[in-house]
């Protein structure tokens, strides 16, 4: 009989659809893997999904005889929603669009496998079409708060932030613990530069799942946007204890150690990354960046050179190698590599956060025109593209007055403002900020 699915659900042999789907909310808050990191949680929610799919679209359908010999034959569109569910699970996310292509297909309002074929879209980076297909689930069912959430991220990836801060808040209303919802919304709030609201989201996310290192590794990102490096650093070393092979943990963690000038500690850190995970671009930028500002600038050169060979369009590599041709006064090289590096962030103004913070590409492509004598040419970088983006003095007083600028170009920096036509009336030169006061 179907006694073996109302077990899984546990409930009573013969239950309405309402009791199955209240018992299945349930179970789904407890074991869905959105929400349950222990390893056998993904086998348990396939059972109970199985269970509910079959019951409540057999409910109502007669006696408990005649829903079980119906199930002998399972419904074209549970059947093959069963099968893409599977695929989904084994990770064949192509194979599993087929079955649930077949499952709306014959039945046009099934809103769990619009959702289920939006997720494998979504694996497959097809976010438009996951997008769509998550719309079409919410809207069939709007107390779903798996399919929000799982929108959200797809609106994050899409760089929807206040999307995905509507569909967070909406999923939380239904399911309040919901701690990766928490998560994505404390993303959300990041990449709108308002890092505080992030720190309180991550740190909710953080008390309802405290083993979970992400969340750590986050909100140091968040403290690291504030200079609040002691916490910053504080979060990454919590999120290595949890995994000691969590390569961006030790990325983030030597990145801070850098800005506080832990040279040592940066480098060890960068070391370790590096030691699991071989070869890797980023890591060994970083390691180059280290070294450049711990004034070790052949070992910068080298690192960023090999950073590009095995990457050739990494554009911070490019930017970082145009900082050590800038030290060495070589400055058309250095314009040709900021000039590469800008192309490659598609004329978009970048800090360079990682060398020179708060500097942008356009106020290192001033200093090297000011460098070569072009004085005429690295004001009117200034006027033209760095005024009108709010940066400029602000920008460069950070710099100057954080003692972070590398020697060399401090001094450019200093003879570039001193030069300037247009200083503030009153201006007596660059005053660091409180760091205190973010």
């Amino acid at each position: 009989m179907l006694d073996h699915y109302y077990m899984i659900l546990g409930i009573k042999p013969g239950a309405g659809k309402k009791a199955i789907q209240k018992a299945f909310h349930r179970l789904a808050k407890e074991f869905h893997p959105d929400v349950n990191p222990a390893p056998d949680a993904g086998e348990r929610f396939k059972q109970i999904n199985e269970a509910y799919q079959i019951l409540v679209a057999l409910a109502g359908e007669g006696t408990d005889s005649q829903r079980f010999a119906k199930a002998e034959a399972i419904p074209g569109f549970l059947a093959a929603y069963l099968r893409g569910y599977e695929l989904y699970q084994r990770g064949m996310y192509g194979l599993a669009v087929v079955e649930f292509d077949q499952a709306v297909l014959l039945n046009l309002d099934y809103a769990t496998a619009y959702e289920y074929r939006g997720r494998c879209f979504h694996k497959l980076g097809e976010l438009r079409r996951a997008l769509a297909d998550l719309d079409r689930a919410v809207a069939l069912d709007q107390r779903d708060a798996f399919a929000l959430r799982e929108r959200a991220e797809i609106r994050q990836a899409l760089r929807d932030y206040e999307g995905t801060l509507a569909d967070t808040t909406a999923a939380l209303k239904i399911y309040p613990r919901m701690d990766s919802a928490y998560n994505l919304r404390g993303n959300a709030y990041s990449e709108l530069k308002d890092h505080r609201r992030a720190i309180e989201e991550y740190t909710t996310a953080i008390g309802i799942r405290p083993r979970h290192g992400p969340y750590y590794c986050n909100r140091g990102l968040a403290y690291s946007a504030l200079r609040q490096y002691e916490n910053s650093i504080a979060d990454y070393t919590r999120a290595i204890g949890l995994d000691a092979e969590y390569v961006d943990a030790y990325l983030n963690r030597a990145n801070d150690y850098g800005f506080t000038r832990q040279y040592d500690r940066a480098l060890a850190d960068l070391n370790a990354a590096l030691s699991l995970v071989q070869q890797e671009h980023r890591l060994i930028n970083s390691r180059g960046q280290v070294f450049l500002r711990a004034g070790r600038y052949d070992e910068a050169f080298d690192d960023f050179r090999q950073a590009l060979v095995l990457c050739p369009d990494y554009a911070p590599a490019y930017l970082n190698r145009g900082v050590v041709w800038l030290l060495r006064q070589e400055y058309d090289l250095a314009l040709a590599d900021f000039e590469q590096g800008d192309r490659l962030f598609q004329g978009r103004q970048y800090r360079i956060a990682r060398n020179v913070p708060g500097a942008t590409i356009s106020l290192v492509r001033a200093l090297a025109h000011l460098g070569k004598g072009e004085e005429a040419r690295a004001h009117q970088i200034w006027l033209r593209e760095l005024l009108p983006l709010g940066a400029g003095y602000r920008d460069a007083e950070w710099v100057i007055g954080e003692h972070q600028v590398l020697p060399p170009l401090r001094g450019l920096l200093e003879a570039l403002l001193e030069s300037l036509p247009d200083r503030p009336t009153g201006w007596q030169g660059p005053v660091a900020p409180s760091r205190g006061k973010t």
